[in-house]
């Protein structure tokens, strides 16, 4: 029995959508047909307003089942919808589309169909891809052309398109490039139009109606209204009717439509019931003036024996035939259809109205051309069309879905037939220890299947494409070439990559968990899985993969380095510790095993080992900008002259890696600082500034439009009308600001008291942040949703407090009831944090302008601290910074506590117990000793931190200040006197304390 999955945001209970309609009567006709059909779908409904899901189901009413899943049985097909807040697709949560695409990945798995239809976002097309390597065909239905045209529609991993119309399969072919099936929407007879021809039902048409359904702009409602007004004049006694769909008689009356215009209508409410309104109609006008796919109102009227009246418009003259008659479409009106209509086009329309309505065998003879224009809609043909096309599509070879010519795709199946065999044989040998993985390269026994799988031209071409960050024209490619080699190593680990710089980070971990199944002993596919798990913070699931790894080999130094690696990402830095030590006994390891050990001893605060351990990274790879920048971080590494004349060799080879050189000019620059000479220094920090510039393009202005439209959302209105939302744990204490402001040393402070546990940068509120748009780690990519913000109830606020609390629980190891998260970004998301977790504290560290501008300049920062390459950058974002922790200073007095740097180096005990007094926790002496406190410190301050309060740096930026003139002009413009008096040092909390 053939299987279809259909898949979809769209729930397909949508009445008053006649794309869902379509595709529900597909479906049912392929399950009347003897497919197993079934459905997995969100709660979305078309339009841009609420539909009653309710009444389709009670199941799906979402006060009820919001966040379920529940069954719907209609006829023979089984759905399961994944019950959503609002039935509006830009209103869906975040947390719902991940739900749905897990929901929807196991069913795929588990049902195994043949066929996946769909027709819905980009956001799918992970899923399809996984559909394709599973071997099923993959459909798409174009219901509206204006799909078609939305630049991030490529339909890169659809087999095959199918449209209502020929009109829409021109739209697919001149903006796809691709060919589409046009397939006839399958309507229902609700009315037997055979009783129109009957010469008293023609004799009485004018006690029926001029019809419209669905009076939306679009639709051509307001020109209706006018027809209608029209023919008062020229006929009164001929009626005109509107049935409602989503939009109704108050929205005109909103527009400022007359109310006697709107009186000359009968306006019949939304129904499902659409037999009545047939047999009521004399004509049907369909005067649509957006762009119309088909129209399927009127393949029922020509089936109900109703001659229509419609605009020439798009698929409207397939659909109709000769079954009524055509309208030019007024250009003025398409472009703006609230536009008054010219008096010539609604006395045409009208005139040919009243003709029919008076002239019995006129009417009788457009009764009878509907009729027979009728039959190509007859439903029984239909569906009949629907199976047969499905049935071609099901059975059509794989290699033709996936767009090769035949010599082409034989050649690919022969090789993926060998390919196939050769890993199934290399599998068993490391299975039975024949062939353990050293770790390098070049020793893995899956060597080969990568060497010829990277020699295909398709993998060449992707690559070079991901290299160039074309990333959907690398998918495009990977999808067809998985599609007929679906087990291919290299391509999943490319296709994975794609995944993550398009931010799909559930399809890259399924690629790579994919990857890890089919080559368990490939160990670079491990750490590659292991590295993503890592980067997303799920640190159980990259150790039980390592510790998998381990318990097949728990001798081999690689392995043992690798879990090592995890284990430092994982906090757990003494057993991390203790496993380098011991792997280093027999293996030399990598210059990443020596620098991940670095880090590890630097972080416990076992400095000198820490130098010596990147010593050793060096003698593994002189070169290394990483390793030198590494040991360049430690305060109390000194560089001999030896190591400047061996970085100004390294840097005056033109044969240098481009990812070294930025690190190595940083790390000669603090060389030549250390050594005071600052006119050299400055030099080599200006040049890997350069680099970073030239590497990571960076955007202020995108920083500064989200202030500005943060400001606009939270205003003093929005947040007083959620006063008292979100989860009321206080276990987070939130310490942030700009980077190289002090936000470590403030970390240290409140570590040492026996409340407050120390953790990290916690990247899980900007992760949160990202389900509402605007400004992630690494930049700007949407608008911020301010609807879906103002849209939120109270309890999924405090939904999303309890999330961030169960990702951050992982994090926290000493049960001490106070944990710091000291992300600088989340400046960035201080309402955020207020609203999802109003008891939690706030501290806002600010240093003096131009002290950190310099300490961002001379910093190599991974990625999200781009601006800090260039001055005016720096000033610049370093204004947006305090203009919204001013907005909500004064929004929410009280509720951020203002710490100066400068200020808490000169008065340390005084800021001390003004800070302890704001967290509401009670004065303790360590806190003033905060450099005995042993803790894991992962930051670059780590050493300062560990020392007593030192001055030296409040200045430094003075030894530069000849050269710094760019951004000291900067902040003399961009600053206040107000706003400079307050950057300068000084401490305060507006308002009072929280």
């Amino acid at each position: 029995m053939p299987r279809l999955l259909f898949v979809s945001e769209a729930c397909l209970f949508d009445q008053s959508s006649g794309a869902a309609l379509s595709a529900r009567a597909m479906l049912e006709a392929l399950g009347e047909a003897g497919w197993e059909v079934r459905a997995a779908t969100l709660g979305c409904c078309d339009g841009d307003r609420e539909y009653p899901l309710a009444e389709a189901d009670p199941a799906l009413d979402p006060d009820r089942n919001a966040g379920q899943v529940v069954g719907v049985q209609v006829g023979a097909v089984p759905y399961e919808v994944l019950v959503t807040q609002s039935t509006q697709q830009r209103l869906l949560r975040p947390w719902e589309v991940q739900d749905y695409l897990r929901m929807a990945r196991a069913r795929l798995q588990a049902f195994a169909p043949d066929v996946v239809l769909t027709y819905s976002s980009p956001m799918l097309q992970p899923l399809l891809a996984q559909a394709q390597r599973q071997g099923a065909r993959t459909v798409f239905f174009v219901a509206n052309p204006a799909l078609l045209r939305r630049p991030e529609v490529r339909l890169a991993a659809v087999d095959e398109v199918i449209v209502p119309t020929g009109f829409v399969g021109d739209v697919c072919r001149e903006t796809l490039g691709r060919e589409a099936h046009v397939i006839g929407d399958i309507v229902p007879q609700v009315f037997d139009g055979r009783i129109n021809r009957e010469p008293a039902r023609i004799r009485t048409r004018r006690q029926r109606y001029v019809t419209l359904i669905n009076p939306a702009p679009h639709k051509g409602g307001l020109f209706f209204i006018n027809i209608a007004a029209q023919l008062a004049v020229l006929d009164p006694e001929i009626k005109c009717r509107v049935v409602e769909s989503r939009t109704a008689r108050s929205h005109w009356e909103a527009l400022g439509v007359a109310a006697a215009d709107l009186d000359r209508i009968d306006w019949h409410p939304h129904t499902r019931d659409m037999a009545p309104v047939y047999e009521e109609a004399a004509l049907l006008l369909v005067p649509s003036l957006g762009e119309e796919a088909a129209g399927r109102v009127m393949a029922e009227a020509l089936l109900a024996g109703v001659p229509v009246l419609a605009m020439r418009n798009g698929g409207i003259p397939e659909v109709l035939g000769e079954g009524g008659i055509l309208f030019d479409l007024p250009a003025a009106l398409a472009a703006n259809h609230l536009a008054p209509p010219d008096k010539t086009d609604l006395l045409r329309w009208s005139q040919f109205i009243q003709v029919l309505m008076e002239k019995d065998d006129l009417y009788a003879r457009a009764v009878g051309l509907a009729l027979r224009e009728g039959r190509r809609h007859a439903p029984e043909r239909r569906r009949e069309e629907v199976v047969a096309l499905f049935e071609r599509l099901r059975s059509q070879p794989l290699q033709a879905s996936a767009g090769h010519d035949p010599a082409a795709a034989d050649a690919l199946a022969a090789y993926r037939e060998r390919m196939e065999r050769e890993r199934v044989a290399i599998n068993a040998r490391v299975e039975s220890g024949e062939h353990p993985d050293s770790g390098r390269p070049e020793d893995t026994p899956y060597l080969p299947l990568l060497q010829r799988s990277l020699a295909q031209p398709v993998i060449k071409e992707a690559l070079a494409a991901a290299n160039a960050r074309q990333w959907p024209e690398a998918r495009r490619l990977l999808e067809a070439y998985l599609r007929v080699v679906p087990h291919d190593l290299a391509a999943l680990g490319v296709m994975a990559d794609v995944a993550d710089a398009q931010q799909n980070e559930h399809e890259a971990r399924e690629l790579l968990e994919r990857l890890v199944e089919l080559a368990p002993g490939f160990l670079q596919g491990q750490q590659r899985l292991m590295a993503h798990l890592r980067r997303v913070g799920d640190w159980d699931a990259a150790l039980a993969h390592s510790e998998a790894l381990l318990a097949r080999a728990p001798e081999n130094p690689r392995y043992q380095a690798l879990h090592a690696g995890l284990l430092t990402a994982a906090n757990r830095f003494d057993q991390a510790i203790d496993l380098y030590a011991r792997c280093f006994r027999d293996y030399a390891g990598s210059v990443h095993d020596w620098t991940q050990y670095a880090q590890a001893l630097k972080t416990v605060g076992q400095q000198q080992e820490a130098i010596a351990a990147y010593r050793k990274a060096i003698e593994r790879a002189p070169h290394s900008g990483n390793a030198w920048h590494g040991l360049s971080s430690m305060k109390l590494a000194v560089f001999t002259p030896d190591d400047v004349a061996y970085l100004e060799h390294l840097l005056a080879d033109a044969q240098l890696a481009e990812d070294d050189r930025a690190p190595l000019h940083f790390t000669l620059g603090k060389a030549l600082e250390d050594a005071r000479d600052y006119a050299a220094s400055f030099h080599h920090y200006e040049q890997a500034n350069a680099i970073r510039r030239q590497r990571d393009a960076f955007d202020v202005s995108q920083v500064q439009d989200y202030v500005a439209q943060v400001k606009e959302v939270f205003t003093a209105e929005f947040l007083a009308e959620r006063a008292g939302v979100g989860h009321a744990a206080a276990d987070p204490v939130f310490v942030l600001g700009m980077h190289r402001a002090g936000s470590t040393l403030v970390e240290q402070i409140l570590a040492s008291h026996s409340q407050v546990e120390g953790t990290r940068e916690l990247p899980y509120m900007p992760q949160l942040a990202r389900h509402f748009g605007g400004m992630g780690l690494t930049g700007m990519a949407q608008a911020l949703n301010a609807e879906l913000l103002g849209r939120l109830q109270p309890r999924e606020w405090g939904r999303l407090g309890q999330q961030y609390l169960d990702l951050s629980r992982g994090e926290c190891v000493t049960g001490r009831p106070h944990f710091i998260d000291k992300m600088p970004f989340n400046w960035l998301h201080t309402g955020l944090i207020h609203l999802l977790l109003p008891n939690a504290r706030i501290i806002d560290v600010r240093r003096q302008p131009m002290a950190a501008g310099f300490a961002l300049f001379k910093m190599h920062f991974g990625p999200g601290v781009q601006y800090a390459s260039d001055q005016v950058d720096i000033a610049l974002y370093y204004r947006a910074y305090t203009e919204l922790m001013a907005h909500f200073e004064a929004l929410l007095p009280g509720r951020v506590h203002r710490i100066s740097y400068e200020t808490l180096v000169a008065e340390p005990e005084a800021e001390i117990r003004r800070l302890l007094d704001h967290c509401g926790l009670a004065f303790e002496d360590p806190c003033l000793r905060y450099w005995e406190t042993e803790r894991a410190i992962q930051t670059p301050s780590s050493e300062q931190v560990r020392q007593p309060i030192f001055s030296s740096a409040v200045d430094q930026w003075t030894h530069y200040a000849e050269w710094l003139g760019p951004m000291r002009d900067a902040f003399d413009v961009l600053l206040s006197p107000e706003e400079a008096r307050l950057a300068a040092p000084g401490s305060t909390t507006v308002g009072g304390t929280a």
